[in-house]
């Protein structure tokens, strides 16, 4: 597997090309080694370790937070050195844990053949006044000079809390603005408003009642 998808390869006892290792090959027998690419998810996009370490890999790469970009997998550079644009740095990854990696020298990853055939994904935010919300971008196409190759972030705007039974803001609550207890305006339900014939409503535990009564 490379970061072109699957290639061909070739049976080694100690050279490989420049950008591969000889290893065992992967459920093979013990004296059978081959090359196989040192990174082949190199800054693809991901959500966890796993997305980093497909089968027929070397493995040990982790998944690293890139600023606000996203995360994106770095590569273990324990025993292979780094590519261009690459620096190995003690980097913790997405669960916090720290080990030697192959990182982007700055934060854009743009997608490989093999992040596009994953359909790799990473989060993304929008954030303004009124809060933050989640959402992923995925690799829709290869990267160029031009385009990083990742779709735009899906999250939502965040809004003013409404009463509607939808987390506006996207603080993991819903109308928390709202006492469905007491406003007339949602009184027992959002837009459930009071109004009664000839007397000034009010709202008491959800019900609409007679605050008062209407001259004449």
């Amino acid at each position: 597997q490379s970061a072109d998808g699957p290639v061909c390869t070739k049976l080694c006892t100690y050279q490989c090309p420049v950008g591969w290792s000889c290893v065992k090959a992967p459920g093979g027998a013990d004296d059978v080694s081959i090359c196989m690419p040192n990174f082949p998810t190199l800054c693809m996009p991901c959500t966890a370790n796993d997305d980093c370490n497909l089968q027929d890999t070397i493995g040990g790469a982790s998944c690293v937070p890139l600023e606000d970009q996203g995360a994106f997998c770095a590569g273990d550079c324990t025993d292979a050195p780094c590519p261009p644009g690459f620096k190995c740095r003690d980097s913790a990854d997405i669960d916090g844990d720290i080990s030697s990696q192959c990182v982007k020298e700055d934060p854009y990853c743009g997608c490989s053949a093999l992040a596009v055939s994953q359909g790799a994904t990473t989060t993304c935010t929008t954030t303004n006044q009124y809060g933050r919300c989640t959402g992923e971008k995925t690799c829709v196409s290869k990267g160029s000079a031009s385009s990083l190759g990742l779709s735009a972030c899906d999250a939502p705007t965040p809004a003013a809390e409404l009463c509607d039974g939808e987390d506006n803001d996207c603080d993991v609550r819903t109308d928390e603005t709202f006492d469905l207890m007491t406003d007339t305006n949602n009184c027992g339900q959002c837009g459930a408003v009071c109004s009664i014939p000839q007397a000034i409503a009010g709202c008491d535990e959800g019900l609409c009642v007679i605050d008062a009564c209407q001259e004449g």
